[in-house]
């Protein structure tokens, strides 16, 4: 029974992860409509920072805003280069997104090398929780904390908001959301004759 508890929870915190990746992915594509197949190696990227922030002796927390800043200025970037010139050409766009998989790919690849790389957590997230004769580390079940939080604060902002309602009406008609056009009249204007509508 706790074998199966330790798999279980194992198996949550590592879909929390396909969560938090395939939870941006599907917000790209279903509001802007891109198909951003570059969204993992952006995930790379914030990784990337993270670990060479950590590496130069800024503590975890520190490594996770700056690599989530980081990955979020490269999607930026990579959207107002490239992507907004692609906006409803499906075929376009897999294949440049696919080109910058190969391209950061490499460039991190040249950069750190093929091996693992690790930096240590911070020592609120070391400890472990005993699971019969077994310990399962706690930073797991902080993951698995995260992806929920996200979960519950997506699905808020979405379903519960007025932002969300345009979100969702965008997805449908683009052109519904669109800023509608106003009319600027002088008081000059209203008060001549040919004022009047």
């Amino acid at each position: 029974m706790d074998l199966l508890t330790i798999n279980l929870l194992n198996g949550i915190s590592f879909g929390m992860i396909l969560f938090l990746l395939a939870m941006g992915l599907s917000i790209t594509l279903g509001v802007m409509g891109i198909l951003n197949l570059a969204h993992g190696a952006l995930f790379m990227i914030g990784g990337f920072i993270a670990l060479s922030t950590a590496n130069a002796g800024g503590n975890f927390w520190l490594a996770i805003l700056l690599g989530s800043i980081g990955a979020g200025v490269f999607g930026l970037i990579i959207e107002r280069l490239f992507l907004s010139r692609l906006y409803q050409q499906l075929d376009n766009q897999v294949l440049l997104t696919l080109g910058l998989v190969y391209i950061i790919g490499n460039v991190a690849l040249w950069i750190y090398g093929g091996r693992v790389q690790l930096f240590d957590s911070p020592p609120v997230l070391t400890w472990k929780i005993s699971i019969g004769d077994y310990a399962f580390p706690f930073y797991r079940i902080f993951l698995i904390g995260v992806g929920a939080i996200a979960f519950i604060a997506l699905w808020w902002v979405v379903e519960r908001t007025r932002v969300g309602s345009i979100v969702r009406a965008g997805m449908d008609n683009k052109e519904m959301t669109r800023p509608s056009v106003s009319i600027t009249v002088s008081p000059a204007a209203l008060c001549s004759p040919w004022g009047h509508w």
